[in-house]
């Protein structure tokens, strides 16, 4: 059985929710539902999927696209920390770094 480590980038209380995403997290309500049904056979039930407000559908989706790898031939990739409490976000695909502040 395939095993990994997984740090947390800031505290997260006990018993929170924690979720992945199995497609594309720019893409809006309407794709991931069809999709999540079409690939994996089930109709997602996270906070997101059920948010039937479109105002803050989109502003979800802003917030994780300030997230994305800004590199030109990549821009899917989602920058996650290098180091707890840093501001220097890598790639996940491409490997490229940038400095990020939570305040832009």
């Amino acid at each position: 059985t395939p095993e990994f480590d997984l740090f947390a980038a800031t505290d997260i209380p006990a018993g929170s929710e924690l979720c992945i995403s199995y497609c594309s997290t720019s893409w809006n309500t309407e794709e991931r539902s069809e999709y999540l049904y079409a690939h994996y056979g089930f109709t997602c039930a996270c906070r997101r999927c059920k948010c039937t407000d479109f105002d803050n559908e989109l502003a979800y989706g802003e917030k994780v696209d300030a997230l994305r790898c800004f590199a030109e031939n990549c821009s899917s990739g989602m920058g996650v920390v290098t180091e707890v409490g840093g501001r220097t976000r890598r790639c996940v695909y491409c490997n490229v770094e940038w400095d990020w502040d939570p305040a832009d």
